[in-house]
């Protein structure tokens, strides 16, 4: 006690310009999308910044060493056996413009078949009032079962296997102070619940949607504090002028807007072709056998 008054400097290592904590909510989310493809996503810096302002919270995975306790010679002796990685979890806001429901179905449509060739995309504005079902168990159990017969509908549902497995490169989690920031890398995620917003006519708040994810691995990038680019600095920073950068964010805003919202408030404008339709059926992903390509109709060469 009698040193650290003595020393009137002894504090100085509490003072807020010397090891400032970091806040919770100084940060933002990157995607990286499988460039393999891009056919399917939109993988542009302003699509990716459009849709990580519209991340709520994102919850970094937590890391656990599995690990064995064994004994030699009746000394305790604990034994590494592995590393796995929790689950992120993320929290996005739902906008009339629909960014984060396109993105997911354009997930769910990719992997699977179930959501596709449901519904026709309509005249304008109006909606398919019959959207096409499945087969009733009393049909699909009476047609013969062939191999690769037009009887049986190979595009009605299951799992879509393609090339590539994965939709999403990584996501990245910086968190900043002071313009410099350290970054998490999530490598391969893999969506495992999607859970919309519930209907509440008891609350006008925002409606969200919970996403959570599975990990193939994870690191952290290995520059601490590094100065953060422009482009960063424009979504984070209200005074920080950047030419042609966020205006072409805004301007690409405000075409994805015009899509949906017009002057007579939100409209239903955009088609999502991704999922195909009864007359325009988006059939699943050709599998090589061989040197021939396994498709709907038959193997061809």
């Amino acid at each position: 006690m009698s040193t650290y008054f003595r020393n009137w400097r002894n504090a100085d290592r509490f003072k807020p310009n010397i090891t400032p904590p970091r806040q919770k909510f100084q940060g933002f989310v990157e995607f990286h999308f499988n460039p393999a493809i891009a056919e399917v996503i939109d993988n542009s810096s302003a699509f990716r910044s459009q849709i990580s302002t519209l991340v709520q919270t994102a919850k970094i995975p937590e890391i656990t060493f599995q690990t064995t306790v064994k004994r030699q010679y009746n000394h305790r002796r604990i034994v590494q056996t592995g590393v796995d990685y929790g689950p992120c979890s993320i929290t996005v806001v739902d906008t009339v413009a629909n960014e984060w429901l396109t993105l997911f179905m354009k997930y769910f449509a990719f992997q699977y078949n179930d959501p596709r060739n449901r519904t026709d995309t309509g005249n304008g504005n109006l909606r398919d009032p019959e959207p096409k079902q499945w087969e009733t168990n009393a049909i699909s159990t009476t047609k013969p079962s062939e191999f690769m017969a037009e009887s049986y509908n190979s595009n009605d549902a299951g799992l879509d296997i393609h090339n590539e497995t994965h939709f999403i490169d990584s996501i990245r989690i910086i968190n900043y102070h002071g313009g410099r920031g350290v970054e998490y890398i999530l490598f391969r995620p893999q969506i495992t619940s999607f859970t919309p917003e519930t209907l509440d006519y008891s609350d006008s708040g925002f409606r969200t949607f919970d996403i959570d994810f599975e990990i193939e691995s994870m690191t952290v990038n290995q520059k601490f504090n590094f100065e953060l680019e422009d482009t960063d600095l424009v979504r984070l920073e209200q005074n920080v002028s950047v030419d042609g950068i966020l205006s072409d964010l805004v301007d690409n805003w405000i075409e994805a807007g015009k899509e949906s919202v017009g002057i007579q408030g939100a409209k239903n404008t955009r088609n999502n072709q991704f999922l195909g339709s009864p007359a325009k059926a988006r059939n699943r992903a050709e599998q090589p056998i061989g040197g021939m390509q396994l498709t709907e109709k038959g193997p061809t060469a």
